[in-house]
């Protein structure tokens, strides 16, 4: 939820910046409609992974995703030379809690689960660009 404010109130507001800069129209209605799928499919992958290994993928998905999007907040503001509404929360909470989670999962989940989740996470993540294209 803090990443999320970050986003809507930071600054201009990420719907506004990123269709400002990236010539999307990302309205604030799909952004949020977007930020609660997303939350959805974080508690939903919380909870099938309580049901057992074969879920484990879930785990790096998540922590590739954060990663990723602490990161791409990075380079959306050196690459504008602007504030890219959620950067802060980016980079200081979501980008090393991906870290670690990522860190754990390379030295812990077996190989074919770290894969999975990595795959996972790029596809949702080139989903998300898509849908945000409006």
């Amino acid at each position: 939820m803090l990443h999320i404010s970050e986003e809507y109130w930071g600054g201009e507001g990420f719907p506004h910046w990123i269709s400002r800069v990236g010539g999307a129209h990302l309205t604030e209605k799909a952004f949020l409609s977007l930020n609660c799928i997303g939350m959805l499919l974080m508690t939903a992958g919380q909870g099938v992974l309580r049901r057992g290994l074969r879920w484990r993928w879930t785990l790096s998905t998540r922590g590739a995703v954060v990663l990723l999007n602490g990161f791409l907040h990075l380079a959306g503001s050196i690459i504008t030379r602007s504030y890219s509404p959620g950067l802060v929360t980016g980079l200081f909470v979501w980008a090393p809690l991906g870290g670690v989670t990522l860190w754990f999962e390379w030295r812990n989940a077996p190989r074919m689960a770290f894969q999975a989740g990595i795959l996972a996470a790029i596809g949702l993540n080139v989903l998300i660009l898509l849908l945000a294209q409006g």
